[in-house]
Order: C-alpha cells, then structure tokens, then sequence
C-alpha cells in the first residue's frame, strides 16, 4: 500500500470516531471527495452515503462498495440544498483551488 493512502486511511479512521457520534440513525451523507470510498467501507451499514469526487476514475471505483456516486466538485455541489444530513469530508479541502470561497 502507498504510504499516502495509508496516512489517508489512518486520517480518515480517527476523524470518523469523532464525527460519527454525532451522525444521526440513518443519516444520508454526502462523502465530499470520497475518493475510493473508504467511508462508505469504514461505515458499512445504516447509512445512506453519497460520494461526491472531481476524479471520475474515483468515482467509478467506490461505486464498488454499493453507494451512488457523482462525478462533480465540491465548490459546484450539484444538489439541492437540505438533500443531506451530514456532509463529511477527509483531505480533501486542500485540492480545492480557493477553499475559504463563501
């Protein structure tokens, strides 16, 4: 494994312990720059996850966990506002070219 997406991984584990107390009983949940959809994996059941990645190749392979994915960005959410209850999102926000945009 990538030691890149080892620390992804290990990231992505120690933030879901915090959040997903917080998350309510079947919860949908935008995964904004999902990539291979480790949350979805990590989550496994009683969730409703949409993952959301720019890269389509990404989006093609967590659709192997059995979630939809989007091909979009996360600066251009192609949803209607209230579609989610949590919108969760895991090194991500550095790829985004002005993330402090309103």
């Amino acid at each position: 494994m990538m030691k890149h997406a080892r620390l992804q991984q290990d990231v992505l584990r120690k933030l879901l312990t915090q959040a997903k107390p917080l998350f309510p009983a079947n919860a949908r949940i935008l995964d904004a720059g999902s990539g291979t959809g480790q949350l979805a994996k990590e989550l496994a059941e009683g969730y409703n996850i949409v993952q959301l990645d720019l890269a389509y190749n990404m989006c093609l392979k967590s659709l192997e966990n059995g979630n939809s994915a989007v091909n979009g960005t996360m600066e251009s959410l192609p949803f209607a506002d209230g579609s989610f209850d949590v919108v969760f999102s895991s090194l991500a926000l550095q790829w985004l070219p002005d993330w402090q945009q309103p």
